[in-house]
């Protein structure tokens, strides 16, 4: 745990490496898209806080700890919206369908 800053300042000084990787890594293709990987990016940078020791990791930095978690987290993020849009498509598809037949 990080004991000489709260966590909120930490996040917001921590927050440029969440837009470095979203900017490096990622292509929102809007600003929902950003604002989800954001938040996204975000959360696993508190967790990443909260669970970073200095004592045992005395020459280590947050950035390097926080890194690949907050990388997967927006991967995460990126496959569930995929997940629920697939199946939507799949809904609207079936129910078209069966419409059509109604009219058959």
């Amino acid at each position: 745990m990080i004991y000489n800053m709260n966590i909120e300042s930490q996040i917001e000084e921590n927050m440029p490496l969440v837009r470095h990787i979203i900017s490096q890594k990622f292509s929102p293709c809007n600003n929902e898209a950003l604002d989800r990987y954001l938040q996204a990016g975000r959360i696993a940078l508190w967790k990443s806080i909260s669970k970073f020791d200095v004592v045992r990791f005395p020459h280590g930095k947050l950035s390097t700890y926080a890194y690949p978690a907050i990388f997967r987290s927006i991967l995460k993020e990126i496959q569930f919206v995929d997940k629920h849009q697939a199946l939507s498509l799949d809904i609207l598809i079936v129910n078209e369908k069966r419409h059509m037949q109604n009219y058959e």
